[in-house]
């Protein structure tokens, strides 16, 4: 397994709260590259919200379940590094290891309890047969 960078950069440049210091290397003023960085993160947000928009609109809730099982598995192989990290004070790794351990609980399926309610005769089960595509 490859050592664990302590505080990694993202694909945007981003340095994860990380402080930097002096200007950019691009000769802009530091305030420029600031709006920059907050710019780039709105559009990214844009494209996401319209990413997800899209998957949601053409994707089975098979297959979104499976995507969901993907991630958890992926934060699940995360937590070992994280663990082992967030004894350092120099890292983040104890607030990741939470933020890991809050998408996991918020991945977890729901139990939906429905309750149909009527006279005798009514129909109740004809309707529940009806919902659930069966026959009697």
């Amino acid at each position: 397994m490859p050592p664990v960078k302590a505080e990694p950069m993202d694909t945007q440049g981003f340095d994860n709260g990380a402080p930097t210091f002096g200007a950019p290397s691009d000769g802009r003023k530091s305030s420029d590259n600031t709006q920059t960085k907050v710019n780039n993160a709105d559009e990214r947000v844009k494209t996401d919200e319209s990413n997800l928009q899209r998957l949601l609109s053409l994707a089975s809730p098979e297959l979104l379940e499976r995507g969901v099982a993907v991630g958890v598995e992926a934060l699940e192989s995360l937590k070992p590094p994280l663990d082992c990290m967030s004894a350092l004070e120099t890292t983040q790794a104890s607030k990741w290891l939470k933020l890991v351990q809050a998408l996991q609980a918020q991945a977890k399926p729901t139990r939906t309890v429905v309750g149909v309610v009527g006279n005798t005769g009514a129909g109740k089960s004809s309707v529940i047969s009806a919902i659930l595509d069966e026959e009697r």
